[in-house]
Order: C-alpha cells, then sequence, then structure tokens
C-alpha cells in the first residue's frame, strides 16, 4: 500500500470513475487546476458529515469557479443514490457537489480514523491542510484564496482494533482454564474511536476469543464517566442518552463536555476519558451489569448514580386512527433509515423510535417514545427530514402515525457528588 500523502508533499492526479453528480461521467483531480479542492471524507451515518453539507453547498456557490468540494465515501453507489434522492426530495434542491463512491484509493492516500475528514488541496495537487469540519468555513476559504495559510490540523493516531474481540484482554491466554472474571479500567486510549459492546444478551455459539461463546463481555471505549454510569444501568434493556441523564454536581464539566470533533478528543484525553471492559463466564451474564456498576462505585467514589422517574419533555410516537394501516406483508425483515428516510419491512415499531432518533431526532435534545401500544410487525416507507417533526409526521400521516411533544413520565439518570 502506497504511504499516506502529507501536508506540503503533491497527491497525485487520481481518477475516479465511481460518480454521482457529476456531469461528465469521470473525475480527475487536474480537472480543477487552478482551484482549491477541498476532499470531504464522510458516510451517511455521520450526522456532523450530514449537517455539514448545506455549509459546504452554500460556500461552493460562494466561490464557484474558485473552489471545488468533492465528497468522497467508501459506501456504494446505492446507498449514497438513495440518500441523495431522499434528501432532494425533502429539501427541493439538488447538490451542486459530485460524490465519489466505493473508494478505497483516496481513503489509503489520505487515511483517518474519524468522519468527517477534510483534506485541502491547492489547484496543482498540493496538500495544504488536514483538518476537521470546524476550519471548513467562509473565512479560512476566503484567506485559503488569497495566500495558503497553516490552519489548525486534525491530528489522529490509527489503530487497527476488532470490535468483536475483547480490547483491554487476550482471551488467548486462558484457552485452557476457567476464567471467573476479567474487570479494567484505563484511561483515554487514542485511535481506536469511541463506542460499547455488550454481548451479555448474546445467544452466539462463535469462538470464544471472540467473547461471544463461552464467555460474555462489555466493552467501553473512550467514554466519560458520565458516559460510564449510562452504560451500567442500562441492564440490558433500556437507554440513558443526554435527553435523560441529569448532572446535580458541583463540576459538571468533569463529568461530560458539549465540545465536538478534534476539541473533544481533547477534552477525553486530558484526563476525562475512560475505557472499561468486563469479561465474566457465559453463566454469568446476568451479574454482569451489577458488577460493572459496583466497579464504577469503587472506582469513582466521588460519584452516586439512581434511576428515577420525572416528568420530561419528549417526543411521543402516537396513533391518530383506529384502522390498521401498519401491519406487515411479510418477507425477510430490513431496515434501511438515512437522514432523509428509507423503508422498513416486517419490523417492529420500536426500531422506527431508534431509527428517528439516531438519524434526525436526536438535534432535538429529547427522548423519543414509542406510545403506540402497536406489537405486529409493520412495513413503512418514509421520505422526510428526519431532523424535522413537520416532515417526518408528514410522511406518518398515511399510517396513522404522529409525532406529538409532551410532557411524559422518563426514568433519568440522575448521577450526585457523593456526600
Amino acid at each position: 500500500m502506497p504511504a499516506p500523502i502529507a501536508i506540503g508533499e503533491y497527491a497525485p492526479d487520481f481518477h475516479a470513475d465511481q460518480l454521482l453528480n457529476n456531469p461528465n461521467g469521470a473525475l480527475k483531480l487536474s480537472d480543477y487546476t487552478g482551484k482549491l479542492i477541498i476532499l470531504d471524507f464522510w458516510a451517511t451515518w455521520c450526522q456532523p458529515c450530514i449537517a455539514k453539507i448545506p455549509e459546504m453547498e452554500r460556500l461552493q456557490r460562494e466561490f464557484d469557479g474558485r473552489l471545488q468540494f468533492i465528497s468522497v465515501t467508501s459506501q456504494s453507489r446505492t446507498e449514497i443514490q438513495q440518500f441523495l434522492d431522499r434528501r432532494e426530495k425533502g429539501q427541493r434542491t439538488p447538490s451542486n457537489i459530485p460524490y465519489i463512491v466505493e473508494d478505497n484509493q483516496l481513503k489509503n492516500a489520505f487515511p483517518h480514523g474519524s468522519i468527517p475528514h477534510y483534506v485541502w488541496l491547492a489547484g496543482n495537487g498540493k496538500v495544504l491542510a488536514i483538518t476537521g469540519s470546524e476550519e471548513v468555513n467562509e473565512a479560512n476559504i476566503r484567506q485559503m484564496l488569497i495566500e495558503p495559510v497553516a490552519l489548525k490540523q486534525k491530528t489522529e493516531l490509527i489503530r487497527q482494533y476488532d470490535r468483536r474481540e475483547p480490547l483491554l484482554f487476550d482471551m488467548e491466554t486462558i484457552a485452557e482454564t476457567n476464567l471467573f472474571f476479567n474487570r479494567a479500567l484505563v484511561g483515554y486510549i487514542p485511535g481506536i474511536g469511541g463506542g460499547m459492546v455488550q454481548t451479555i444478551t448474546s445467544d452466539s455459539t462463535s469462538e470464544f476469543i471472540k467473547g461471544q461463546g463461552n464467555y460474555r463481555r462489555i466493552t467501553v471505549r473512550n467514554q466519560s464517566v458520565a458516559g460510564l454510569y449510562q452504560v451500567a444501568f442500562k441492564d440490558g434493556k433500556r437507554n440513558f442518552r443526554w435527553e435523560n441523564t441529569i448532572l446535580k454536581v458541583q463540576e459538571p464539566g468533569k463529568l461530560s463536555s458539549e465540545k465536538h470533533g478534534a476539541p473533544y478528543t481533547e477534552w477525553l484525553a486530558d484526563g476525562n476519558g475512560f475505557c472499561y471492559e468486563l469479561i465474566v463466564p457465559k453463566n454469568q451474564a446476568h451479574r454482569a451489569w451489577d458488577l460493572m456498576k459496583e466497579d464504577l462505585r469503587r472506582w469513582f467514589p466521588q460519584y452516586t448514580a439512581t434511576v428515577e422517574k420525572r416528568a420530561t419533555p419528549s417526543i411521543c410516537l402516537v396513533r391518530t386512527t383506529e384502522p390498521d394501516l401498519l401491519k406487515s406483508k411479510g418477507g425477510e425483515p430490513m431496515v434501511n433509515m438515512g437522514p432523509f428516510g428509507g423503508e422498513l419491512r416486517n419490523v417492529n415499531l420500536g426500531y422506527l423510535v431508534l431509527e428517528l432518533y439516531i438519524k434526525g431526532l436526536k438535534v432535538h435534545k429529547k427522548p423519543v417514545i414509542n406510545l403506540t401500544g402497536y406489537r405486529n410487525p409493520v412495513d413503512m416507507k418514509i421520505n422526510a427530514d428526519l431532523s424535522s417533526l413537520e416532515s417526518i409526521n408528514g410522511a406518518l400521516e398515511p399510517y396513522g402515525l404522529a409525532l406529538v411533544e409532551q410532557d411524559h413520565e422518563v426514568e433519568n439518570l440522575v448521577i450526585r457528588d457523593s456526600e
């Protein structure tokens, strides 16, 4: 594999023929000689990436003839075409940016561990900057068109981590022994991203070194203390997000941060991020959540956490008609939803609620709750901007459903300073 291209080096004249939204049908960097080029590495599941698109389109119009955004993704042509079609239908404005799809070439040339990721190129192919989304703004573009300056560089260590495997423990070392418990807490680990994997409820019989056969695990990567508590109190059957997490502490800045992108990563690395792993025998999986709570009490004695029901401003899914307009006709279960809608087939409404939250409604900072009482599998096609209640309700109306904003009694995770 060729070496990554660094700032100050020159990119070769890449040729891409897997393209959408480009009238010429193929694309080379040399097509934009004399222009400032910004490569936008993104994905349809990346909320910050989607949120940046309107601004990029505005900047493309503002500096047309001098600037060229090129969006790059490894996702398939079909996935991106569906995204663009739904977005255009919801926004009624076609995109003015070409999309390279099914890419590996540019990703290998400019490797990255997180998106959005932006590579700034001069018209002669020289790499001017590699940044996060904060640097992509009108003032910086205007300056780079006059005379290139040093922008805040996006730096990240990239490590290969297989999420199917334990993070902090080598299962091969106990191949011929009986594992009773393994519990570990470490600080922030750069290069592996953030998130959580749990196989406590798994029925998999795959090799135990994957943590899903003879053993079960909870693995949490690069989360704040509050994030660890949110995982521990899931108990395998509920979710605690920031919409239903209350911090009643003197220094909330040690538990959470409103920062995003590189500033948030820096906050985690500054003593506020942790990785945790618990591995238990399969027959002890039912104890895992309690064991994690016990660990947090031991390692963070300055805090206590409880679950309390409170009336909370919420977005509630309700039925608006008595006739059943939802019932599935059967077939292979399928969930294909993006920020501008998609399709559900032969799955329950819980999937709709989850997809609406993840792909758009999260911006409202309210819990999304299913109050329909409907238990049958459903078939639905949604064409809407999933960040807009009005747009979603227009798509839900034919199914006898609506989203209503109202107070509802919700379980809240409350974290306090210890007395």
